[in-house]
């Protein structure tokens, strides 16, 4: 039996609130945090977020929310952090006397900080100074509302110190939500975060016509652009071979509920970048990373002509037609397995 830990969620969206329920249902007492007071609100009363899920789905009664980040964090044990990636750097320097030290703080949010240009384990020190806060990656295909159903999801957890990790692991793990752990922790985040702008180009192909040959010769070349990326980084095979990194591409990429994929459809119908950011309820990073994950691949000389071309066509530089051409008549060479 696990002892029943105080758990305290960072964000009250649809991956917050997936989090929650997974550590309410191993029993744990749950509270979450929303700016929203309509959200904490119905999360209290009705226990939903029907911001996010359908009414049919009911939350744990041992979850919680609030708008008040000290109740959040008193007495906690275990963090999870779910706010946005492009909001988290500034969010945690203005919370941070309220983070208590030694408490695992689990990060769940994908992508590159973009003032920092950094991943969130390279802007660990600068964030918390001398201040002892361990932290955790959490990725791999793991749909919110997959997991509000109770559809057995499986992650990685990437974590520098193993018994933090095994701590998150045994406390977090269920019958229908199973944790691996990992010291790789720049392999998890990197996998997490370009697997975003791949399921954009996914996105697009799908939204232009094209089907199976493209999106898999996509997938399979994309996939090899990240271990370039993450062999620049240290990050390890094994890990761009597992949840985090095969695995999370493959959803994001194939699925039907990804929402780079869908910012990607759209673009491909013709719809403005601004009016799809515009008119989303919830944030997709694979944007914000592909615009500093370009400057990264630029600074460091990195050979990836699919997220560059992605990039341009983003930025209305170049359309759909002219980045076929780019791609497919570029300067034919032998094949590379994954590189690291």
């Amino acid at each position: 039996m696990k002892n029943i830990l105080n758990v305290g969620v960072l964000g009250g969206g649809s991956f917050g609130t997936a989090l929650g329920t997974v550590a309410a249902r191993c029993g744990h007492n749950v509270k979450i945090l929303s700016k929203t007071s309509s959200t904490v609100n119905e999360i209290n009363e009705k226990r939903k977020n029907t911001r996010y899920f359908p009414e049919n789905i009911l939350l744990p009664e041992n979850l919680k929310a609030s708008s008040d980040i000290k109740e959040v964090l008193e007495g906690v044990d275990i963090i999870i952090h779910a706010v946005p990636v492009q909001s988290s750097f500034d969010f945690i320097k203005e919370n941070i006397k309220y983070i208590p030290e030694n408490v695992p703080y689990l990060i769940a949010s994908k992508g590159i900080l973009l003032k920092q240009k950094k991943f969130f384990s390279q802007a660990w020190i600068e964030l918390f100074d001398e201040k002892k806060v361990p932290h955790c990656i959490l990725s791999g295909p793991s749909f919110a509302i997959e997991i509000m159903k109770e559809y057995p999801t499986v992650v990685s957890l990437g974590c520098k110190d193993s018994e933090v990790a095994k701590f998150v692991q045994y406390n977090l793990s269920s019958d229908t939500f199973r944790i691996y752990t990992t010291t790789d922790v720049i392999g998890v985040e990197i996998g997490g975060a370009l697997k975003n702008p791949l399921a954009i180009a996914a996105g697009m192909i799908e939204g232009y016509g094209y089907s199976y040959n493209t999106v898999s010769a996509l997938v399979t070349r994309g996939i090899y652009e990240i271990s370039l990326f993450s062999e620049k980084f240290g990050g390890k095979t094994e890990t761009l071979y597992g949840l985090s990194g095969i695995g999370d591409v493959m959803l994001s990429c194939l699925g039907t509920l990804s929402r780079n994929k869908a910012v990607g459809l759209k673009l491909a119908q013709g719809q403005k970048l601004e009016e799809i950011i515009k008119n989303n309820t919830e944030v997709a990073e694979g944007i914000p990373t592909l615009l500093i994950l370009e400057e990264i691949i630029k600074d460091n000389n990195l050979n990836m002509p699919i997220m560059s071309t992605l990039y341009r066509i983003v930025k209305g530089e170049i359309t759909l037609d002219e980045a076929k051409t780019i791609l497919m008549l570029r300067k034919l060479e032998e094949e590379s397995g994954l590189r690291i």
